[in-house]
């Protein structure tokens, strides 16, 4: 209760290391939790497939104490059935709004056509985001239903949709809603189709979406009559039912039968790669390691075989399968992935050809991963390949292989990677390592050394930030110079000493504006970096600044100059002592 947490339910089928995470989160300091923004939304941006965090319910100190009977979930429930209103602060409401992602109206009481919006609006969200699992949103929703009683709705639905619902359980209600959501989002699909590319890719997500359907609501012949309806009406093309009931094939075999179904399949087409991944994602839940590695391994084996558009297509989604293998821990099985890849990615052409974009892509998407588990040799492994390729041609790789370096490591990668060289590592290869993928992702790189210099108020962590960023070349460059006009004195102070550690011929000029900074420390920054810069004409621009400076850096300045001796500060020194008399 310290947490705002008033209780957690548990699914079947939970796994050990989802679990373990679950206590992590609920385990959170209170004052973490508070600083994120409250209970609510710290467990919102922390949900756990299997686990549901309810927040405690907030009343009125002037109500006193409240005795109760029964559990808490029996007394809300008992408590939304004596007033509907009272739906918006019951424990299952909030599980169900916590499982969506969504956030209520403003004003929102649980009136049945408010409640009836908000359903539908969450079950499309779910049903649309391949990350999400809509079975866990409808039982969120029936649970709901049944706190409030199915026929609650009925009030605000059309008569013909009441006879259909009237009488059902929460649970029959639920799916019927999930169904007619996604039904009548494919109907939109197909009306705002054109040509006949766009139909067949309306046709695609149709498919994928219905069968997402198909495969939350378990009632196939319900949904087909229901597709049936539509196709007579020709609001949906018959092509439509058949897939689904290629669809309701594949639902239909036990998890041993889609293993050999798919270890049989010689090229993944479209639809057969969403059942792959499908197979993989719940064989990997279920902690069947070596039959999703071999799926796996069988799918990269027909690849190369593959031709045409059909290959395009199941490359493009590469990336998805990547985050799922390595987010089931099995990075041997990547690091394989990763080297085949690599060897395919100068094999494939240029930007002009799809599949070799795609490949880019999904190497970036496995450094991205693999940076996450600091497994930093592979990361470099594929940022050389790409940058290899990049320096074959760099126009003709400008938006496949230099995006990928650009995006090579997650941000909080890059920041990790300079944490580590901050502590230098007594492991020589892990230091060889870390400087070469910090070189290679320069301008990643001296974007996170500015974010951690911004908040580092350690002098010794400081100092050893802005050596980094000297070694960075032009990213840090590139970054000082896009700060030199924040509003923050010391994010300029940091700018300028970074400036003046290049060797950059147009360091003088974006100095130039900090001699005229209203804080004197930014002023006396600017002159240091002038001056232990070793610039060409820096006699002549400490000149240029000299009306502009406090009285003491004018001093210091003049001395500067007396042994300087750059003959290009004699006409400006001569100009300005004139002006001054």
């Amino acid at each position: 209760m310290k947490r705002g947490i008033m209780g957690i339910m548990f699914s079947l089928g939970l796994t050990v290391r989802d679990y373990r995470r679950g206590l992590g989160i609920i385990s959170t300091k209170p004052e973490i939790i508070e600083g994120a923004g409250g209970t609510t939304l710290y467990l919102r941006k922390n949900l756990i497939e299997g686990m549901r965090v309810m927040a405690a319910d907030k009343r009125d100190s002037h109500k006193g104490d409240t005795t109760l009977g029964m559990d808490i979930d029996s007394f809300m429930t008992a408590q939304s059935l004596m007033d509907p209103k009272a739906i918006a602060h019951s424990v299952n409401f909030g599980m169900f709004m916590q499982g969506s992602g969504l956030k209520a109206p403003q004003g929102f009481q649980g009136a049945p056509g408010d409640m009836l919006a908000l359903a539908e609006q969450a079950a499309q969200a779910a049903l649309l985001n391949p990350e999400v699992d809509p079975k866990e949103t409808v039982q969120a929703l029936a649970r709901v239903l049944n706190d409030l009683s199915p026929d609650y709705l009925l009030s605000s639905m059309p008569a013909e949709r009441q006879n259909a619902y009237k009488g059902l359980p929460g649970i029959e209600v639920a799916h019927a809603l999930a169904e007619d959501v996604a039904l009548q989002w494919a109907k939109q699909k197909f009306g705002t189709a054109e040509g006949a590319e766009g139909i067949r890719v309306a046709q695609d997500d149709v498919v994928q979406i219905l069968g997402r359907a198909l495969r939350t609501t378990q009632v196939a012949e319900r949904l087909l009559q229901k597709i049936n309806v539509l196709v007579e009406r020709k609001e949906l093309p018959v092509e439509v039912h058949d897939r689904i009931r290629q669809e309701m094939g594949w639902a239909g075999l036990t998890p041993d039968e889609q293993h050999v179904h798919l270890m049989q399949l010689a090229e993944f087409g479209e639809q057969a790669f969403r059942h792959f991944i499908e197979y993989v994602k719940q064989t990997g839940k279920d902690g069947l390691l070596e039959k999703t590695t071999e799926v796996a391994g069988h799918f990269f084996e027909t690849l190369p075989a593959a031709s045409g558009p059909a290959r395009d297509s199941v490359l493009a989604h590469l990336p998805e399968l990547i985050r799922v293998l390595t987010g089931m821990n099995t990075l041997d099985f990547v690091r394989k992935v990763v080297v085949q890849l690599c060897s395919q990615l100068s094999e494939s052409g240029t930007q002009n050809d799809p599949g070799h974009v795609h490949i880019a892509n999904a190497l970036t998407t496995a450094a991205h991963s693999m940076g996450m588990f600091e497994d930093f040799d592979t990361a470099l492994r594929i940022g050389l390949e790409l940058d290899r390729n990049r320096q074959k041609d760099s126009a003709a790789h400008q938006s496949c292989c230099a995006v990928g370096l650009e995006n090579l490591l997650a941000p909080a990668t890059a920041q990790k990677l300079i944490d580590l060289a901050i502590q230098k590592t007594s492991d020589p290869a892990a230091s060889r390592t870390i400087a070469s993928l910090l070189r290679l992702v320069e301008n990643q790189a001296a974007e996170a050394v500015f974010l951690m210099l911004e908040d580092e108020r350690v002098a010794a962590n400081r100092s050893k930030l802005l050596h980094i960023s000297q070694q960075l070349g032009a990213g840090s460059f590139e970054a000082a110079s896009k700060r030199m006009k924040d509003e923050r004195w010391y994010v300029v102070r940091n700018a300028c000493y970074v400036l003046g550690a290049l060797s950059d011929p147009d360091v003088v000029s974006h100095l130039m504006p900090a001699f005229s900074h209203s804080d004197p420390r930014v002023q006396e920054a600017a002159v240091s970096a002038l001056v232990k810069g070793n610039l060409p004409n820096r006699g002549a621009a400490l000149v240029v600044a000299l009306p502009n400076l406090s009285q003491h850096l004018q001093e210091s300045v003049l001395n500067e100059l007396i042994m300087l001796k750059d003959a290009s500060a004699i006409v400006p020194l001569a100009e300005f002592l004139k002006n001054a008399s």
